[in-house]
Formats: structure tokens, C-alpha cells, sequence
């Protein structure tokens, strides 16, 4: 799934598409894959393919940081910047949220 994504938001093979690499990148987050959701975050963040948005950005990354992905630790400073105190707090509790889920999931 993450290399969809890739394919998509750089054109590879296919049509260069940023919704759709998107789309792929969470499929490929959801299922636990940290590439794809520090790239889902960036996007997020930049609002490429998808709405900008802040907390989800800062979401992803966290995760993925959580995750151990180093790259996702670094670039979570960027939306983190921009959130204000109700929304870090709200984006930590959806944090916590996702970590559970995944962890659940990879228990299966």
C-alpha cells in the first residue's frame, strides 16, 4: 500500500495523483505502517490530496514517532507549532487512541 502511495504522489507508473497517494498512505497508516503515516502527516500538513490540517498532521507523526520512525519525530515540530493548547491536547488524546488500536491490532 505505501508503495502505491509512492506511486501516485510521484507519478511513477501512473497519473501523478496526491489524493490518491493520500488515500493509499492511510490505508497503509491504519494497517501500522510508519513511512506511510509520517507521509500521511506531511501531507496532512501541507495539504497535499487532502484538507491542511494541523492536529491530524501532528497525529500521524506522533504516531509514527511512537513507532520509533526518527523522521516523523523531527517533522512533528511543524505542525506542533501551529496548534494551540486545546488542540494539542485533544491531538494527544487521538494519539493515544490510535497507539492502542494499532498495538491491538498487531496483537492479532
Amino acid at each position: 500500500m505505501l508503495n502505491l502511495g509512492v506511486m501516485y504522489a510521484t507519478g511513477r507508473s501512473v497519473p501523478q495523483d496526491d489524493r490518491e497517494a493520500a488515500a493509499w498512505y492511510r490505508k497503509a497508516a491504519e494497517q501500522g505502517d510508519t513511512d506511510a503515516m509520517c507521509m500521511l502527516g506531511l501531507m496532512s500538513y501541507k495539504g497535499r490530496g487532502i484538507p491542511k490540517d494541523d492536529v491530524e498532521s501532528y497525529v500521524w507523526l506522533s504516531v509514527a514517532a511512537a513507532f520509533g520512525h526518527e523522521a516523523a519525530r523531527e517533522y512533528r515540530e511543524l505542525p506542533d507549532r501551529q496548534l494551540t493548547a486545546e488542540e494539542r491536547v485533544a491531538a494527544q488524546e487521538r494519539v493515544r487512541e490510535l497507539l492502542v488500536q494499532l498495538r491491538d491490532q498487531s496483537k492479532d
